[in-house]
């Protein structure tokens, strides 16, 4: 079990993902209800680039359709997210990704079924799976799934939030912490000095300030705030809404970059607003994409935060931009034209799965 651990903690480092540290936690859950964790991680991988692009808060799977659920911690989603897999799918034979794919990311939401396959598939080998064997696993019973540590509220604070059986010093949080993830050590250890349990006295917080609250200029207690776009390098949103007629890494899209390869195609009339998925300014790449045909057409690179965005095959573009314009997300930035006689926008990301994106768009 120490080495799965291990192995899956080494992947999520390597790839930057915000899971790392929780490998204990996806091996704990996969003994629990009896799925190998590596698929779980291999279609967090497919849906959110492992975590980096979730959709919903800490939601790197894509669960609960169009709408999306939102949980309060990895380590809920995680366990979750493994049971709903034994749920609704390992329990009715469902034990693989091509399997597993009709139900998951099937084609009448837009997606190629395939391609989802061999895209969990693709990162359930670098963890030395094979994605055409069962990735049903024998349970264990009385597997206890490790949890984050409590959120304290303000009530919480002193003595009272300590249980009465909870222990106290140091010493005994070493004993009970031993052979944890160090990560999740810290946590407790930070968990346990905040709430006291580290303490041989008991522990009385010092009174409370409250900060004056000062709102900007012009605001008071009556105003509506309107929240401001979202951060740049986050999705806004999509640029277009439309029929997928092209997924990422098929079809055409296999010219082997980004802008190319991890894109879709979306049918729209010629003349249809395109806007900004996200904030950023608009890349140096801009203007005329090609001869004509399939490279028929303008094209822009939107630049944000942790991400970046093609849009391809415009008939114009808005007013006012050119490279270096900062753009807001849900900004009109062009209008979409047509390439090889097919009017749609050409949709790229050089981070994130945009066919999920698409998927999970109301």
């Amino acid at each position: 079990m120490a080495d799965e651990v291990q192995q899956i903690d080494a992947f999520l480092h390597k790839n930057g993902s915000p899971m790392v540290g929780l490998g204990n936690v996806f091996v704990a859950a996969g003994r629990k209800y009896g799925v190998d964790p590596r698929l779980v991680v291999g279609i967090a991988g497919a849906e959110s680039t492992l975590g980096k692009y979730a959709y919903r808060p800490y939601n790197a799977w894509g669960w609960g359709g169009r709408a999306g659920h939102s949980f309060g911690s990895w380590e809920e989603s995680i366990a979750q997210v493994t049971k709903g897999l034994r749920d609704g799918y390992i329990s009715q034979g469902r034990t693989t990704p091509a399997t597993i794919v009709s139900k998951y990311a099937p084609s009448s939401d837009g997606n190629d079924e395939a391609q989802w396959a061999s895209n969990v598939g693709h990162f359930m080998k670098q963890l030395g799976a094979d994605p055409g064997a069962s990735m049903s696993i024998r349970p264990m019973a009385g597997m206890k799934m490790p949890t984050a540590p409590p959120t304290l509220k303000m009530t919480d604070i002193g003595p009272s939030a300590v249980e009465s059986s909870a222990p106290s010093g140091i010493d005994q949080f070493v004993i009970n912490n031993a052979g944890l993830n160090p990560d999740l050590q810290v946590r407790n250890l930070v968990s346990g000095m905040l709430s006291g349990r580290l303490d041989e006295k008991p522990w009385k917080p010092p009174p409370l300030k409250m900060p004056t609250l000062r709102l900007p200029p012009g605001l008071n207690e009556g105003s509506r705030i309107v929240p401001s776009a979202i951060p740049a390098g986050r999705f806004g949103g999509i640029p277009v809404r439309g029929k997928i007629i092209g997924t990422p890494y098929s079809g055409t899209h296999t010219l082997g970059n980004w802008e190319s390869d991890n894109a879709v195609d979306v049918s729209v009339p010629i003349g249809t607003p395109i806007r900004a998925p996200f904030s950023g300014t608009i890349g140096s790449q801009f203007g005329s994409l090609g001869e004509g045909g399939r490279f028929a057409g303008l094209r822009m690179h939107v630049v944000g935060r942790g991400n970046e965005a093609y849009l391809a095959h415009l008939s114009k573009m808005a007013p006012g931009i050119k490279p270096g314009a900062r753009v807001r997300a849900g900004q009109i930035v062009g209008y979409s034209g047509e390439a090889n006689g097919v009017p749609h926008l050409h949709f790229g990301l050089e981070r994130g799965n945009p066919l999920s994106l698409y998927r999970h768009a109301a």
